[in-house]
Formats: structure tokens, C-alpha cells, sequence
């Protein structure tokens, strides 16, 4: 359900406490989606609907700033310093 595992892990570093990130980066690989999933439980804004409204405007800002703060090498426009605030 998500793109590479690395690459979410980069992307949920913005918002993970340390201790969250440590967790998911030494997850073993099969119960990665399901910690994945708790994540994003744990910052569901509105549980009681179906639509995570966090996660929904977190990967499109993470959209929004690599579309705009790109600079046209490796680094990814959502982690460049303007894309980390936006």
C-alpha cells in the first residue's frame, strides 16, 4: 500500500516522535504495514469516519512541496528546508 518503504520512512520522519521512528525503521518487514496503519490511527483527527484527514493533507503537502521546492537534483523538494516547514 505504500511506495517503497524507505521512502515513507523519509516522508514520516517530519512527524514521527524519535521513539516512533526507531520503531518503524527496525520493524521486521511483515508487520510493517500494520505499524504503518497504527501510525496513522494514533493521528486520526475523526476515527469515527472512514477518511484519515491527517494523513490525507500530510501526503498533499509532502505532494505540494516536492512539486514546488524541487531544485532539480536528487533531493526531494519536501525535504529541502522549505518543503520540511510547509
Amino acid at each position: 500500500r505504500f511506495k517503497t518503504y524507505d521512502k515513507l520512512l523519509k516522508e514520516l520522519k517530519l512527524i514521527a516522535s524519535e521513539a516512533e521512528w526507531k520503531q518503524l525503521q527496525d520493524v521486521p518487514a511483515k508487520e510493517r504495514q500494520h505499524l504503518v496503519d497504527k501510525f496513522w490511527e494514533k493521528r486520526d483527527p475523526t476515527p469515527e469516519t472512514v477518511k484519515n484527514e491527517l494523513m490525507t493533507e500530510f501526503y498533499s503537502r509532502v505532494f505540494l512541496a516536492e512539486t514546488y521546492f524541487w531544485q532539480g537534483n536528487d533531493e526531494k523538494g519536501w525535504f529541502t528546508d522549505q518543503g520540511k516547514v510547509y
